[in-house]
């Protein structure tokens, strides 16, 4: 006998149970997909992205709850889309927030708008900005992909406008302006908005400056600090972005520094705050004559901090004046030529170099004290690019970090120089001791 070799199955019928199966086994997989989302929203927020990807989906908006430290938020995330405010430490949602002098006279003399508005959508995405010499901040953020911001133009002259990402923030009230100073180019403002954040609930207080040429007086300094206080309610996070035209060290400065202790510092162009600085620094800036600041920062995702201030019917308390000064140096008002009046504590300051030859004992003999210590600042401010001895002449810049003392035993201060012995690094910034006056009676 012969036997004819077949399948066990007909093909055809192999055909349709490999169907089923398939069709079983998508089944069964959308419902594992399903239940792992339900999951996520409820147990491992961090991970629903990545999974999400990983099973292929694209859809947007799904509704994630995110438990930073023991806080629970919910918010709506477009899976496969970037979202600025992320979470950073326990406890707190990162914010960007940005200042930018946009050098306007000269972008609209050589009609350089186009680079303008690149380098400010390149170094974003931003949550805030403020900005500098900017006439017209709609067309700036129509033309920089920010064109569902708000904002507040301010006065003019020397506007100085802030604007807000309205998908994240919603202002309390209205905006407001303060006249905090003046010089020749005409009265200088600051401007300000209280806004909520809608990813935590906190409540911000957001202040965009831009200070008076050679004005770094502490009557500016306490005008800005007042301008903080009068609006600052209790809860709040204060931000400060700002052109200040003073440098780290001036009088101006330590007094608002006091008030909002944590800064980006990028030398007269600073971000300050009361929140965590997460990071920062100073980014291009071309075709400004300024570098675009920027810094990422904490916002904490429990909602306002009562004790993060005093209640509204108690302003801030004024800081502090630095240190007092003794006779071991003269009250800087008899200081001559501090340069933008910048001063640095341990009784140091940044002064000019050309009627002094570049040398340190010369310009501290020139009112009758000796020179203890010299070096070459970096960028305006007190912070020691090298030192150099008290009769080395420091070329090559226009300024140099001179401390100065009087005479300890009577003798003339050309007999108290010792070259011989290196000279000691200037004290840093904000570490005055009782060596000399407070900053506030330091001129110029």
């Amino acid at each position: 006998l012969q036997f004819e070799s077949r399948p066990f199955l007909p093909q055809h019928l192999l055909l349709i149970m490999s169907i089923l199966l398939r069709l079983l086994v998508g089944a069964c997989f959308a419902g594992y997909v399903a239940s792992e989302q339900d999951q996520c929203v409820t147990a491992a927020p961090a991970s629903c992205l990545a999974e999400a990807k990983s099973f292929g989906i694209t859809s947007a908006g799904m509704a994630m709850i995110q438990r930073p430290g023991h806080a629970m938020q919910r918010i709506n995330v477009a899976l496969g889309e970037a979202d600025t405010a992320h979470l950073g430490v326990s406890g707190e949602v990162n914010i960007v927030v940005g200042s930018y002098n946009a050098y306007w006279w000269n972008v609209k003399k050589y009609d350089r708008w186009d680079a303008l508005h690149t380098r400010i959508q390149e170094e974003g995405p931003f949550d805030l900005i403020g900005f500098q010499e900017c006439e017209d901040v709609a067309s700036v953020l129509q033309n920089s992909g920010m064109s569902d911001f708000d904002f507040f133009q301010g006065p003019d002259p020397n506007p100085c406008p802030l604007a807000w990402n309205a998908a994240a923030f919603s202002p309390i009230g209205e905006p407001g302006s303060k006249l905090v100073g003046e010089d020749q180019w005409g009265e200088r403002w600051m401007n300000w908005v209280r806004l909520q954040h809608h990813a935590t609930g906190s409540t911000v207080l957001f202040v965009n400056t831009h200070g008076p040429l050679n004005g770094c007086t502490s009557a500016l300094g306490n005008n800005w600090v007042d301008g903080v206080n009068e609006n600052w309610h209790r809860g709040d996070l204060v931000f400060m972005t700002g052109d200040y035209n003073c440098g780290t060290g001036s009088a101006a400065m330590n007094l608002i520094k006091a008030l909002l202790t944590n800064a980006v510092d990028g030398g007269i162009d600073q971000i300050l705050t009361t929140g965590h600085v997460v990071s920062g620094g100073t980014r291009p800036g071309s075709p400004s004559d300024h570098p675009l600041v920027q810094g990422v920062f904490g916002v904490p995702s429990d909602g306002p901090n009562p004790d993060a201030q005093s209640t509204p019917s108690e302003p801030a308390p004024t800081p502090s004046p630095p240190n007092s000064q003794t006779s071991e140096c003269a009250a800087f008002d008899q200081w001559p030529s501090v340069d933008g009046g910048v001063t640095c504590g341990g009784c140091t300051a940044l002064v000019l170099t050309a009627p002094f030859d570049g040398r340190c004992d010369k310009y501290c003999e020139s009112f009758g004290h000796v020179c203890s210590a010299a070096a070459e600042e970096l960028s305006e401010n007190c912070e020691v690019k090298h030192t150099a001895e008290c009769d080395e002449q420091i070329s090559g810049t226009s300024d140099m970090l001179c401390t100065c003392h009087v005479p300890s035993d009577g003798r003339s201060s050309e007999t108290q120089s010792t070259p011989s012995e290196p000279a000691p690094t200037p004290s840093p910034p904000n570490s005055q001791t009782s060596e000399c006056a407070a900053f506030d009676q330091w001129p110029s």
